[in-house]
């Protein structure tokens, strides 16, 4: 090859042929070689750093996920097999959202939109069916237990479930983000980069708990407003999506081609991902109104008095609460009255202590 054609690769620089000739470019080659070996360790080890934050948020809450669940099988109590699933898909998924790929691919405006799609919308799905507070509930100990029933209860707990402060939340801070400098930002502020996503996942788990969640809600509103909050959030999305396309030119999220490729999987990924919340919030509608059915049907038949159970969290119920959760005093919603789970041998104990009756049942003395 003539010495003015063609690029030569030097530990990742490429050094242009015709700038130099052939014995500088070899000189360069043997002055850089010590460095050449010694910086590749340092490369690995880079690499390697940028896998523990996928790591730990993958198998620190699956362990304890696991280890809630273990005690539940331990007391001889019945956990459906779907939630730990759902748990571990909404993981994965907040685990790849973060992987060095992922992170890399966020430096153009469709990965980054990728990676917020994962993290806030598919991630949180997967994550309020397994119902985790339920779990936590279940298995801890008396003091952390109160304290969670406590934050459940809390006027904090309360205010963020309304539907008016989860569209603000969930949708408004979207809009100075990608359609100011704000985005451009980001990538020179690492710690304000890690607050946006905080803030964005935080928000997805809000609007996922209070629209499908398993787990209790406080003042969880009726199905029929968490339809109207289901629509806002998603005509939000909609809208910055289409205000984003047509801004594509300013050049604030980089370049015009990828911003808008970026809009449209922004559009049809929320879209879809927001169809799916709608399948599940009227999947459990229909759920919990037959269940209602069949235990109306049941007391009918029985021809007894109606069975007295505690008041659930408010707003939980087939009107729109946790259709399998646990009550204020942290027994499962769907069992019996006073009775709380994990007796001997996984027969239920009452909150006397005696052996739990089902509700309905008749006991006799000796």
């Amino acid at each position: 090859m003539s010495p003015t054609l063609g690029w030569s690769a030097l530990d990742g620089d490429r050094v242009p042929l015709h700038l130099a000739s052939w014995p500088d470019v070899a000189s360069v080659a043997a002055d850089r070689g010590a460095g050449t070996h010694a910086a590749h360790p340092a490369g690995h080890v880079t690499a390697a750093a940028g896998w523990v934050l996928p790591a730990l948020v993958l198998l620190l809450p699956l362990v304890l996920y696991g280890t809630g669940c273990a005690r539940l099988a331990g007391r001889g109590a019945r956990w459906p097999v779907g939630r730990p699933a759902a748990w571990s898909a909404g993981l994965a998924c907040a685990a790849a959202a973060l992987s060095p790929p992922a992170t890399a691919a966020a430096g153009q405006f469709p990965g980054h939109v990728l990676q917020h799609l994962l993290l806030t919308m598919a991630a949180p799905l997967l994550l309020s069916r397994a119902a985790p507070v339920t779990l936590a509930l279940r298995t801890l100990p008396p003091a952390p237990r109160r304290l969670l029933l406590r934050m459940l209860h809390g006027r904090w707990a309360r205010s963020l479930t309304r539907p008016a402060v989860v569209a603000v939340l969930a949708v408004a801070p979207l809009y100075p983000l990608y359609l100011t400098s704000a985005y451009a930002s980001l990538h020179d502020h690492p710690l304000l980069h890690a607050a946006v996503h905080g803030h964005m996942v935080a928000a997805g788990l809000l609007v996922a708990w209070v629209l499908v969640g398993v787990d209790p809600v406080p003042g969880r509103p009726p199905v029929a407003t968490r339809v109207v909050l289901l629509l806002v959030v998603a005509a939000g999305h909609d809208v910055l999506a289409r205000l984003v396309y047509a801004r594509a030119d300013t050049g604030l999220l980089g370049d015009p081609d990828a911003v808008r490729a970026g809009a449209l999987l922004l559009s049809y990924g929320s879209a879809v991902l927001e169809g799916l919340l709608v399948v599940v919030l009227m999947a459990d509608w229909y759920r919990a109104g037959g269940r209602a059915l069949r235990h109306e049907r049941r007391r009918a038949a029985a021809g007894g008095p109606a069975a007295v159970t505690r008041p659930p969290l408010p707003g939980s119920g087939p009107g729109g609460g946790s259709e399998a959760g646990v009550d204020v005093a942290g027994t499962p919603a769907d069992g019996p009255a006073g009775v709380l789970p994990g007796g001997p041998g996984g027969r239920p104990v009452a909150a006397d202590g005696s052996p739990g009756t089902a509700v309905g049942a008749t006991r006799t003395r000796s």
